[in-house]
């Protein structure tokens, strides 16, 4: 007769300094959760804690007691629904885990944050981030700590300083480099069809890559001459999305398209074979595309500049462009003025 399995105990593993809770899961398999700690005491408070958690009468939880690495997990399963976020809070999970590993969360501080910056800015083996990199890693951690803090399972944590943002990227495109993208666009064997269309949307809509190749032509109404890039029953993020009015060269790309493909997809973008299956990124033939024209430091986010600075030359309302691309005033006015020459020449009339 197998000999029974006892409940949730304290284990030492080999290697290991902390100890283990080692417990059998919902699904049969024995599982391992580390404790954070070497001391024999502070484990069997854990021990104690993980029992009341198990028994739904968990209390939030001293930061000591609290692992990073449980927080960030626990905030990757609440942002699964959201596609696109839970990417990035993955690409920066595996940065986070790597250097806080089996910390709690009372080992946060500003000392840490700041070794932290350092290690990823002065990496041996690896290729060193960039700030703006760093910073975007912090904001996801901050926001697990948030999530943990909303659900009761710690107590309230004051928040850490974040690393200054770098400046605003200023590059953008003239017409001939745009024609020229265009152009190694179409020479592009596998992806030149998606990749056109995308350029064109970019520049005349300036909405970001994500809102346009998750369209569906359920959000673009040809009687109205509208797309919705709001996706339905999404919540809106400081990422904000626009519904605007096409552009005649638009609504005339996306009519074509859609009777050549609207009966078989739901998708604007989408693969040929089979059409049902989404283009999930354009990266790798827009970098070609580029290399081809000879462009450098340019990405399709660059396409999103463009847009909004060509309006900004032209000499259109500030106030109007920011709400035609559902863009708030303060971005407006910190990416985008300077690229206003009317204004730079009254400054220097003024001057």
């Amino acid at each position: 007769m197998p000999r029974r399995r006892g409940g949730p105990r304290l284990v030492t593993r080999k290697g290991k300094s902390s100890y283990f809770i080692r417990f059998i899961d919902a699904d049969g398999q024995q599982k391992d959760r580390s404790t954070g700690t070497a001391n024999r005491a502070e484990a069997e408070e854990a021990l104690e804690e993980f029992l009341k958690e198990r028994r739904g009468t968990s209390r939030p939880r001293e930061h000591r007691k609290v692992l990073i690495a449980e927080v960030l997990n626990d905030y990757a399963e609440f942002m699964k629904p959201r596609k696109s976020a839970s990417e990035r809070l993955g690409y920066a999970m595996v940065h986070l885990l790597d250097y806080w590993e089996d910390k709690t969360v009372g080992d946060i501080n500003k000392e840490t944050i700041q070794a932290y910056i350092l290690s990823a800015t002065r990496m041996e083996s690896n290729k060193p981030r960039a700030i703006s990199t760093i910073r975007r890693e912090l904001i996801c951690l901050r926001a697990a700590l948030n999530h943990a803090v909303a659900m009761n399972r710690m107590l309230p944590f004051i928040r850490f300083e974040l690393p200054r943002d770098t400046a605003p990227r200023s590059r953008w495109l003239d017409r001939a480099e745009a024609a020229k993208l265009l152009r190694s666009a179409r020479m592009e064997y596998r992806s030149r069809f998606p990749l056109t269309l995308f350029i064109s949307l970019a520049l005349h809509t300036a909405q970001r890559m994500s809102a346009i190749l998750e369209l569906e032509w359920s959000q673009i109404d040809f009687r109205t001459r509208t797309i919705d890039f709001r996706k339905p029953g999404v919540p809106e993020t400081k990422k904000r999305r626009a519904r605007l009015v096409m552009s005649p060269m638009v609504y005339g790309h996306l009519k074509r398209r859609f009777q050549a493909y609207g009966d078989k997809t739901a998708f604007v973008f989408h693969q040929l074979h089979p059409p049902h299956n989404r283009v999930q990124s354009i990266a790798r033939g827009f970098r070609a595309a580029c290399v081809r024209a000879k462009l450098r430091n340019v990405t399709p986010h660059t396409l999103r500049h463009t847009a909004i600075s060509w309006a900004v030359q032209r000499g259109e309302n500030r106030s109007d462009i920011a709400q035609y691309v559902n863009l708030s005033m303060e971005t407006m006015d910190n990416v985008y003025s300077h690229h206003d020459p009317k204004k730079l020449r009254e400054l220097a009339g003024r001057m």
